[in-house]
C-alpha cells in the first residue's frame, strides 16, 4: 500500500523480508561483508526462510568461503526446494 508509512530503524531491524532485501542490494554491489551480514540477521530472525541461506550462500561464495558457502546452498535447497532450484543450479555451474 503506498499510503503505508515506511519501517521503523527497529522495525527494518526486526523484519526478515527487510534484510533480505538489503543483504540483496549489497551483494550485487559487491559489497559482500555487509551482505553477509543482512543475510546473517535476516536468518537470525527467521531461520525457516530459505531466500536468506541462498544469499548467504552466494555472499559467502564470493568471499571464497566454500565449504561454509555450500552449506548454506544445501540448508536453502533443504528449507525451499523450488525457490532454490533453479538458482543453485546456474550458480553452481
Amino acid at each position: 500500500n503506498l499510503l503505508q508509512p515506511a519501517l521503523t530503524k527497529r522495525e527494518f531491524k526486526k523484519n526478515e523480508f527487510c534484510q533480505w532485501s538489503a543483504g540483496n542490494y549489497y551483494l550485487n554491489e559487491k559489497n559482500y561483508f555487509v551482505a553477509k551480514k543482512y543475510f546473517e540477521q535476516g536468518i537470525k530472525i527467521d531461520s525457516k526462510v530459505a531466500r536468506n541461506h541462498l544469499g548467504l550462500g552466494k555472499t559467502l561464495f564470493e568471499l571464497n568461503e566454500y565449504e561454509t558457502s555450500l552449506a548454506s546452498f544445501k540448508k536453502s535447497c533443504d528449507l525451499d526446494q523450488p525457490l532454490t532450484k533453479d538458482p543453485f543450479q546456474v550458480f553452481a555451474n
